[in-house]
């Protein structure tokens, strides 16, 4: 019996191992049954995945997992690009990447309350610095037309009550979505850019909110939180692509949480693994999850 790309995935996913690479990372709030139908759910919507370079793919799950966030493109999103290798060739590879609700979530856990909003020429805005930082009042219509959008800002507030607020017209927008991987652009007419465009607005000022609020214990990747939004990186855990999971912490240490168990001082903490690839015992039956 031939086994389909899916039944492949399903069988690496639930895979012991695999399970316990996720249960070593995932926050208490998420449990490993949820995150891995979320995750099976995601990459059956998305058959572009299963034709990606599959250890790519278990390495972005376990990236998402360390994060805390869902890949249910609310909280975050399973991505392929092509991306070029060592050697000089092309591979499709994925990579898991925050989206605006992620990222908030993400602030939340360091304890800063933050959100994000488009901004039209018929809305009131207004932002202004004092000594407790700086403020934002936005009045949007809410009823008829708004006319032309104009851009979009994202605010946050720590929990001592210092606020920071981030603004971006069409011109900054513009900047960044010209280097993105994900541009509309030919061969690429559903990028995220052109389906979702106010989201991404939002994305890119949230990420440059995030980089200039002090997070005391929270460490981010500064080249997935560029401005370049959703540039790859070749390798997304430091660590061989093959066979790659998280130890858990050692006896006596917390397990870090959330941002932290994204990087250690710069690397991954990371053991090798063997995860079930090409070659797994076929399931009876293909995975047919819930809608989430």
């Amino acid at each position: 019996m031939n086994t389909s790309p899916m039944q492949m995935v399903v069988a690496g996913l639930t895979d012991e191992r695999m399970q316990r690479s996720f249960k070593d990372v995932l926050p208490a709030n998420v449990t490993v049954d949820r995150f891995t139908k979320v995750t099976l759910t995601a990459i059956q919507a998305s058959p572009e995945v299963l034709e990606a370079d599959r250890q790519s793919l278990y390495q972005a799950c376990v990236h998402a997992a360390a994060r805390g966030l869902l890949p249910d493109k609310k909280e975050g999103a399973l991505v392929v690009f092509n991306t070029k290798q060592p050697d000089g060739s092309w591979s499709k590879r994925v990579q898991f990447l925050p989206m605006p609700e992620g990222i908030i979530k993400e602030m939340a856990k360091a304890g800063v309350s933050a959100y994000a909003v488009s901004v039209y020429e018929k809305d009131e805005l207004e932002i202004w610095n004092d000594d407790d930082g700086q403020h934002v009042r936005h009045k949007p219509v809410i009823f008829g037309d708004r006319g032309a959008r104009l851009g979009t800002f994202a605010a946050g507030k720590t929990k001592e009550g210092r606020s920071y607020v981030e603004a971006m017209n069409m011109d900054d927008i513009a900047r960044v979505r010209s280097r993105s991987k994900q541009k509309d652009k030919e061969g690429n007419p559903t990028g995220a850019w052109k389906t979702d465009t106010e989201r991404m607005e939002q994305k890119s000022a949230l990420h440059r909110l995030r980089k200039r609020i002090p997070m005391v214990g929270y460490e981010f990747n500064d080249e997935e939180d560029s401005d370049v939004d959703l540039t790859p990186a070749s390798v997304v855990v430091d660590v061989p692509v093959a066979d790659a999971t998280v130890t858990a912490a050692p006896p006596g240490r917390k397990r870090p949480r959330a941002l932290q168990a994204v990087v250690e001082n710069g690397t991954r903490v990371v053991e090798p693994v063997k995860v079930a690839d090409d070659t797994p015992p076929p399931p009876t039956d293909e995975y047919e999850g819930d809608v989430i």
